[in-house]
């Protein structure tokens, strides 16, 4: 359930007309409107506000994003997902590249997700963030978030980025459970071509999730690039388990 406040100014509406695509109700004339959503994916809002001196309205297209909640155990292997999708959304504020699915390298398969960061549009400096769907963890046993990164530094000095986070309340708060950068994170020799993986140059990352986590319901993992203006990162399979 989500409700919507009305924040126009310059003057003071009298009158609401409000839209809300997949959610129950599709429509209402109050000013804080309480609307359920049940069906995963990102829909429409929209608010027309009116008063004695005219009308004014604002569509959002892709203003409300529900999230699936996987049951148990959870894997992806980026073989039949896209991003964005219904599993996944991304934060990408600095518009240069950010993550994909490639079909060019897989640890479990043909495909996995990247940052194609040896694209000039990707300078340093630039965040781009992962985030995925929710998993229900409270009947898991000492359950753990491993998955698989490739990546290789273009240089002895650069320094990009991964973290993880992971979040038990719907992503207000997020709580960093990981953490390596240059040649920590290297999986591959230096290269200044774009990195592919190999086979041989993958390794497994494991978290071990806490009590903070194993009892919740609905748990979210976020992948965090930070670029230092190096080579291309790959991350596949993911897993709770």
């Amino acid at each position: 359930q989500v409700t919507y406040t009305d924040l126009s100014w310059n003057g003071t509406p009298t009158s609401w007309s409000w839209t809300f695509v997949g959610g129950t109700p599709s429509s209402s004339t109050l000013v804080s409107p309480t609307v359920t959503y049940t069906t995963p994916g990102q829909y429409l809002s929209s608010l027309r506000v009116s008063n004695s001196l005219g009308s004014k309205s604002a569509s959002k297209s892709k203003y409300m994003l529900v999230k699936s909640v996987s049951s148990n155990r959870y894997t992806q292997d980026f073989e039949n997902t896209t991003i964005p999708g219904t599993d996944f959304y991304i934060a990408n504020k600095d518009k240069g590249t950010t993550w994909q699915v490639t079909s060019t390298a897989g640890s479990s398969g043909a495909s996995s997700a990247y940052v194609n960061n040896m694209n000039m549009s990707n300078p340093g400096g630039q965040v781009d963030e992962l985030f995925g769907p929710g998993v229900y963890m409270a009947s898991m046993l000492s359950p753990e978030f491993t998955f698989k990164v490739a990546y290789a530094q273009k240089t002895d000095t650069t320094n990009d980025r991964l973290q993880v986070y992971l979040s038990s309340d719907c992503g207000n708060t997020w709580s960093m459970r990981y953490i390596k950068s240059g040649a920590s994170l290297a999986t591959a020799p230096k290269t200044t071509s774009a990195f592919i993986p190999n086979s041989s140059q993958w390794r497994k990352e494991t978290i071990s999730l806490t009590s903070s986590f194993t009892t919740k319901n609905n748990v979210q993992f976020m992948f965090r690039f930070i670029s230092d203006g190096g080579n291309n990162i790959y991350i596949d399979p993911l897993n709770f388990e």
